[in-house]
């Protein structure tokens, strides 16, 4: 269970979310607080060790039904064996927020879409080539070296609420296995209390 009540966790998360405004007030133009947590948590999960190379990417796609894909951040493994998929679910509450399954299936259905729509070539062709997501769209459709190392895709969702639920079903995407995996504001904590030394 995750330590809701308890004073550590609350500072931890009342200081993220203290980070993310003075880091928000000071962006570039077109940033946003979910960017911002975006880049703050992977930072936190690179320091760890959890990711590598990992590269702050949004993208989203529309239609009339709706939202059809969305990535916020991506990491590709030197040997192009692994590939980190990330969708942010970003509430910037005062209190900490619990997220339901069906918040975190919805998230796990558009970044699967993403992965599902860049690997089909035709999806590149409707993108701008100064489009931030074209390089990536661009490697998983056309790069020799991926098509033929790549044996996992990590899809991985990202807030700055809490999760107590299971997670999404592993699936199978053009060949590539797609495991789902939920990363937490709880789990962030855990991590940085882990990392964390004491000044004595």
């Amino acid at each position: 269970m995750p330590p809701l009540e308890t004073t550590e966790f609350q500072k931890f998360y009342i200081d993220l979310q203290e980070e993310i405004k003075v880091n928000f007030s000071t962006a570039d133009e077109g940033s946003t607080p979910e960017e911002i947590f975006t880049d703050i948590g992977l930072l936190s999960l690179a320091d760890s060790g959890e990711t590598e190379n990992y590269r702050i990417c949004y993208d989203e796609k529309a239609s009339k039904r709706g939202v059809e894909h969305k990535i916020n951040a991506y990491a590709i493994s030197d040997n192009y064996e692994t590939i980190n998929l990330f969708i942010t679910i970003f509430k910037g509450t005062e209190e900490v927020q619990k997220l339901g399954k069906d918040e975190i299936d919805i998230a796990a259905k558009r970044i699967s879409n993403f992965f599902r729509n860049a690997i089909n070539k035709s999806y590149l062709n409707e993108i701008e080539e100064s489009a931030p997501i074209f390089d990536f769209a661009h490697t998983l459709s056309n790069s020799p070296e991926l098509q033929e190392n790549l044996v996992r895709v990590n899809a991985i969702v990202l807030t700055d609420c809490v999760y107590q639920g299971n997670h999404p079903t592993n699936t199978t995407i053009a060949n590539f296995p797609i495991y789902y995996r939920i990363i937490d504001v709880n789990y962030l904590y855990n991590v940085s209390e882990k990392f964390h030394i004491p000044i004595e």
